[in-house]
């Protein structure tokens, strides 16, 4: 099953805005309970006289994680700023290739065949998902334009003046990659994120961030790891 922000009208004049409240609140709680799991499962022993959704508080506290968990901060920000200007014509094929997405993905996501036929047979859901954040990404309102040379609050810099194509195609990876963050595994989310090869220098450095931001998107192995001497903090705050 796969999930979409909502795509909702700000103003009279077909300006829209990509809602993600609803998906980030349902990723969180599918985060957190893999967390609750993890902890059981592999200690269970330092669990038995404790609240453990208070020391997974605790725990989240401890890590950058909640503006995290789907995509970096930085672009979250980004995200949260983009409105859209939608056109009739346009909002038909965003429904059309939304329900698309939805129908095959459920089709083959839960098929026990091999990954790479698995694959393939998802690419008409992949390809549908692309269409529709392209077709986002191509109605942005506004004037945001990013240039790697020129570095911003962002870390690679939103300027006025660059093409429409490449705003555009920029945005359209950064949304994808918010995506398909918690909704398909690590090794994949860059790969459908740029289903094309980045070639302008905008591109390639928002790629090559997002790269190194998913090595780093091992919250529940970091945890687990660091679980013990959390813990032992953990018991000192209470005794404090």
């Amino acid at each position: 099953m796969i999930k979409f922000p909502d795509l909702i009208l700000v103003d009279d004049e077909d300006v829209y805005k990509l809602d993600w409240r609803k998906f980030e609140d349902f990723y969180w709680r599918k985060f957190y309970l893999r967390i609750q799991s993890i902890l059981l499962y592999s200690n269970s022993n330092l669990f038995s006289n404790i609240d453990v959704s208070d020391f997974i508080n605790f725990l989240l506290s401890k890590f950058d994680v909640k503006d995290n968990f789907l995509i970096s901060s930085k672009y979250n920000q980004i995200i949260s700023e983009l409105e859209f200007k939608i056109g009739k014509e346009y909002l038909s094929e965003l429904e059309h290739h939304k329900n698309l997405a939805i129908d095959e993905y459920k089709r083959y996501d839960t098929l026990t065949m091999d990954t790479a036929v698995r694959e393939k047979m998802l690419s008409v859901s992949i390809s549908a998902i692309d269409n529709y954040f392209y077709l986002i990404a191509d109605s942005l309102y506004g004037e945001i334009k990013i240039d790697p040379n020129n570095k911003g609050p962002y870390g690679f810099g939103i300027i006025y003046g660059f093409s429409q194509e490449v705003a555009s195609s920029v945005i359209k990876s950064i949304l994808l990659f918010k995506f398909w963050s918690r909704q398909t595994g690590r090794g994949l989310t860059l790969d459908r994120s740029f289903l094309n090869t980045p070639n302008h220098p905008s591109e390639i450095e928002v790629y090559q961030d997002l790269s190194n931001f998913i090595s780093s998107l091992g919250f529940e192995e970091m945890m687990d790891s660091k679980i013990k001497s959390l813990f032992r903090d953990y018991t000192l705050s209470k005794l404090i």
